[in-house]
């Protein structure tokens, strides 16, 4: 069962990654894949990704906080973070992150609406 903090209308697991986590000294790091949907994967580190493994890593004992954290993507590119700050969220622990890394655009979309569109203002289903 899925058990939102805050939002019980999210009740399913959409996105899921898989890691692999080391220590060298003071500095953690890792690799990791993300997948989402039917069969896609995130050629970035994925900062979504990133908070959440520090979070999870911050629980296990794994990382201190303010403890930086190097995560690498499949292709090697990387997103350098930290976590910050701890926060409350609902009756959770929360963990406010600091990420830092290149994002790339692959792709743009632009929405339209023709001027004799019946539903330029949307429709109810």
């Amino acid at each position: 069962t899925v058990a939102h903090p805050v939002r019980p209308d999210v009740t399913t697991i959409d996105v899921t990654e898989f890691y692999d986590s080391q220590h060298d000294g003071d500095t953690a790091f890792g690799k990791g894949m993300v997948i989402y949907g039917e069969s896609h994967a995130d050629r970035s580190p994925c900062g979504t990704g990133t908070a959440a493994k520090l979070t999870l890593l911050h629980h296990y004992g794994k990382i201190k906080m303010n403890q930086k954290y190097i995560n690498y993507s499949p292709p090697g590119t990387s997103f350098d973070a930290m976590l910050i700050k701890k926060e409350k969220i609902g009756h959770v622990d929360g963990y406010i992150a600091q990420i830092k890394g290149m994002a790339y655009l692959t792709g743009v979309h632009h929405f339209i609406v023709e001027d004799d569109d019946p539903f330029q203002q949307g429709f109810i289903m």
